[in-house]
């Protein structure tokens, strides 16, 4: 127990720090995004605890911080209901619906990937990037076997988010080695691999949809969200998506 309490004050601590160097200004569609995040279960705690400890300068959405910020962990029922009521203020708050309208976003395709179960969908365009979110955990074997078959496919950019993300970079590098058997890469079949764990999944997104690591002379505008997760979800992570090509930071 002294264990836990004591984890707890590092990581208010830790927060509070954070806050002191970042701004305080907050968009009504960064505050989306935290209570989107964290209701549909992409945030583990860290966001949510710089969330709500982090004053917004706008009335408004300083106001919906506080509220939330009284929901206790972990968020039962009732915490829940509060928490959807809170962004649906911050909806209205953003005013105007086409905010929260697609984008002009290129090409867009969901795959969704049980663990241990070989990728068969088809890319429906080529080359492209990927955003490969881990949600379960998989067999090394696995791994280089969808990484291999990302790098077949076409990927030049792959940006890794999830449960030990850091090894799918590694893979995805070993698969490039390998599919060149290990000499120099040919320009413009280079694949660019990031990994992100402890960043919040709409960054990732956000900087999927504004980045392209690649010169002029290799066009991508498709890009592949492929979630290794045992239940598909498609339309949660598409609206995650569509909110944080709008951010604003």
């Amino acid at each position: 127990m002294a264990n836990l309490i004591f984890m707890r004050l590092f990581k208010r601590l830790e927060a509070l720090i954070k806050r002191a160097k970042r701004p305080k200004t907050k968009t009504a569609a960064q505050v989306y995004l935290y209570l989107y995040e964290f209701i549909e279960g992409f945030d583990g705690g860290e966001g949510w605890d710089e969330f709500i400890l982090e004053r917004i300068d706008d009335p408004n959405l300083d106001s919906i911080r506080v509220k939330a910020s009284l929901v206790e962990l972990p968020v039962d029922k009732e915490g829940l209901v509060t928490l959807r009521s809170l962004l649906s203020e911050t909806v209205n708050h953003i005013g105007k619906i086409e905010q929260l309208a697609e984008p002009t976003t290129g090409q867009l395709q969901y795959i969704h990937l049980t663990p241990d179960i070989s990728p068969s969908v088809p890319i429906s365009h080529r080359p492209f990037s990927a955003v490969v979110i881990i949600s379960a955990q998989v067999t090394p074997e696995w791994r280089h076997e969808v990484s291999e078959w990302l790098v077949e496919e076409g990927c030049l950019s792959m940006m890794a988010w999830g449960m030990d993300c850091s090894l799918w970079d590694d893979s995805v590098d070993i698969a490039n080695l390998e599919a060149h058997n290990w000499e120099n890469i040919p320009f413009g079949q280079s694949v660019m691999t990031t990994w992100h764990e402890k960043e919040p999944l709409s960054d990732v997104f956000w900087n999927a949809h504004m980045s392209n690591f690649h010169p002029p002379e290799v066009s991508i505008d498709h890009l592949v969200i492929l979630d290794i997760v045992e239940k598909a979800r498609e339309s949660t992570i598409r609206e995650l998506y569509v909110k944080s090509c709008k951010k604003v930071e």
